[in-house]
């Protein structure tokens, strides 16, 4: 059985293979739209489903960017901190630092993929859900201390 920590590291690395690999595609908004739109009863539901996804669209999918750049960054939090013994405030920054430059990475990348483009906005979003992991980690270690 492998130990916490390797897996820890496994999953770390099968998530940053994710964001590469759903980055290296492109969906046409409309194709996406109707996709989904076969699985929803027709009529009124159809429409709402549309016109969400018309108006509101763009928000989820850069709620998904904040999403997955806060996953990463504290899975690779856990890896620095368990695995390869930092501080949990060396890992914390070390792990920021490195999320960031990944969806800076990332971001170039896209470039290169037709029909996508990279932003440094989208690296700016990415940075927002690296933040709140911070955060989120900074207060769990003010709690243990209390």
């Amino acid at each position: 059985m492998p130990r916490r920590s390797n897996l820890i590291g496994l999953m770390t690395s099968v998530w940053a293979i994710i964001i590469f690999a759903t980055s290296c595609t492109f969906i046409e908004r409309r194709v996406f739209i109707n996709f989904v739109k076969r699985f929803i009863p027709a009529g009124m539901p159809q429409q709402l489903w549309v016109s969400f996804w018309s108006a509101f669209g763009i928000f989820v999918v850069k709620a998904y960017h904040i999403s997955e750049y806060a996953l990463l960054s504290y899975l690779l939090y856990l890896t620095l901190y368990r695995q390869w013994g930092k501080t949990r405030g060396r890992a914390m920054l070390s792990s920021a630092i490195i999320a960031l430059l990944f969806a800076a990475s990332d971001e170039w990348h896209q470039t290169f993929v037709p029909g996508r483009g990279g932003t440094w906005v989208d690296v700016v979003i990415d940075s927002v859900g690296i933040g709140l992991t911070t955060l989120y980690v900074l207060w769990r270690q003010a709690q243990s201390e209390v």
